[in-house]
């Protein structure tokens, strides 16, 4: 028994349950309490030929499935998988602080953010440290 031929984008198609909430509606990300701080990666890294170092720094906030909010922080040397560590927070201002006091001290160490340059030594071009 043949079925009568349909389009195929209406053969799979179903009715929105609640409209209201839908996944599909775009939203202000201002108005979205998950959406309040920067949830890109911050990506910094740490490069000295003459010691052989080239270092990565990976920092990430994500939200979890419980309403929390983590701090994912990824490390390692360049070019490997490094090792990972997830700290979770009640809030997402906590988990921002956290990742700020974080970079700071990483960028103290000598970690740079990734575009930038490195010359002799692995010192980043462009900065003031003569």
């Amino acid at each position: 028994m043949l079925l009568p031929s349909r389009p195929i984008d209406a053969v799979n198609r179903a009715p929105a349950i609640d409209p209201k909430h839908s996944l599909d509606a775009v939203g202000d990300a201002a108005q979205n309490p998950r959406m309040r701080h920067d949830h890109h990666p911050c990506f910094l890294r740490r490069i000295d030929p003459s010691r052989n170092m080239a270092r990565f720094y990976v920092l990430t906030l994500q939200p979890t499935l419980f309403g929390e909010m983590s701090l994912v922080r990824s490390w390692g040397r360049i070019g490997t998988r490094g090792r990972e560590k997830i700290e979770l927070y009640g809030t997402d201002d906590e988990a921002a602080a956290a990742r700020t006091k974080l970079a700071m001290r990483k960028r103290r160490r000598g970690y740079c953010d990734k575009g930038t340059h490195f010359g002799d030594g692995g010192v980043p071009v462009g900065s003031h440290s003569d």
